[in-house]
């Protein structure tokens, strides 16, 4: 597969809850998330081109729930589950705050482990 990245990625675990068109909530976890994106783990396929609706929630600040929208671009069945790639949808500048968030509950977290 080819990497189309515009950024490098930050490994972050966490719950996303994310609720589909019809109302419907789901829960993925969260594996990385990059400049434009995240990586979901799913049990259930979720169509390209899908709008989500979703809350992140990481495993090392369960009190820091970040609230996000973005369009699926593509999702890989695996064995068990499937990987969800999803483009974040908003302004450049909800983006960055986003991602600013997501880097300082990885720094804290990194630090806890460390000290």
């Amino acid at each position: 597969m080819l990497d189309r990245r515009k950024g490098s990625r930050l490994t972050l675990q966490g719950q996303a809850v994310y609720r589909l068109f019809d109302g419907t909530l789901h829960e993925a976890q969260l594996i990385d998330v990059g400049q434009g994106g995240l990586r979901l783990r799913s049990n259930q396929p979720i169509r390209a081109g899908t709008w989500l609706e979703m809350e992140i929630i990481p495993f090392a600040q369960k009190s820091a729930h970040i609230q996000c929208c973005g369009r699926v671009r593509w999702q890989s069945p695996r064995r068990k589950d499937h990987l969800i790639g999803v483009q974040l949808e908003g302004s450049s500048a909800q983006i960055k705050q986003w991602l600013a968030s997501l880097r300082a509950i990885s720094a804290a977290s990194t630090a806890a482990a460390v000290s």
